[in-house]
């Protein structure tokens, strides 16, 4: 029980950190596209 509770929680940790890591990309991505959107 304990044991199966650590695992799911590890992969929730896993899933949460890829989930950051694509929403840290993304924002980047965002910023650096944002000014030409202005000039535009």
């Amino acid at each position: 029980m304990v044991s199966r509770d650590a695992e799911s929680l590890d992969e929730t940790i896993r899933y949460v950190r890829l989930g950051f890591i694509f929403l840290n990309r993304w924002f980047v991505c965002m910023i650096e596209s944002f000014p030409y959107l202005n000039l535009e």
